[in-house]
């Protein structure tokens, strides 16, 4: 092989793996905290709940039924292929990239808890609705209600709207303070 050929060879490997690093990931789907607590409620024997956050972070506060896992966990654990699972963190960039790595497993069925959970805390387990809601956040609250009763949530009704969560990271630090004061 001549030095041309080396050299091209080497170029077409470099421009294969830039090739390869800058393919858009592949999407995946998500969904949304009142739709996973529909699903957890209905005890859905192929739901499998994954926190990916740190071990200290689960053990404050995970969805009900979650198994905690690292990157490491789920590259080696084997998780029937059939399993419909949800991951979750602080983060979705996190959760994302658990999510990919699964993907390139094998698995089809996984998806992303919208906004991770901070959105279970402010959406599930401490639902608000402002004094005046429209007839969709009505409808919405009502349905959150009866999920955060049966999670052991606090909803509340009648609030200014100023009162909403408007980060939910922030308020899902703030009811997390209030969940142990109250010895939860």
């Amino acid at each position: 092989m001549t030095r041309l050929h080396r050299a091209l060879a080497l170029l077409a490997a470099a421009l294969a793996v830039a090739a390869w690093h800058s393919e858009p990931q592949g999407r995946v789907d998500n969904i949304s905290p009142l739709d996973l607590a529909d699903r957890i409620v209905r005890q859905d024997v192929a739901l499998r709940v994954v926190d990916v956050r740190p071990r200290p972070s689960f053990d404050q506060f995970h969805v009900p039924g979650a198994t905690q896992m690292t990157l490491d966990d789920l590259r080696r654990q084997a998780i029937p292929l059939s399993a419909q699972i949800v991951l979750y963190a602080d983060d979705d960039d996190r959760a994302m990239r658990s999510a990919q790595l699964l993907r390139t497993r094998g698995y089809v069925n996984v998806v992303v808890l919208r906004e991770g959970i901070s959105a279970w805390i402010s959406r599930v387990l401490e639902p608000r609705l402002a004094r005046d809601a429209t007839a969709l956040e009505r409808a919405e609250f009502d349905r959150a209600a009866q999920l955060s009763r049966f999670f052991g949530g606090l909803p509340q009704s009648d609030v200014a709207r100023s009162e909403l969560p408007g980060g939910a990271r922030e308020f899902a630090r703030q009811a997390i303070a209030g969940m142990r004061r109250r010895g939860c």
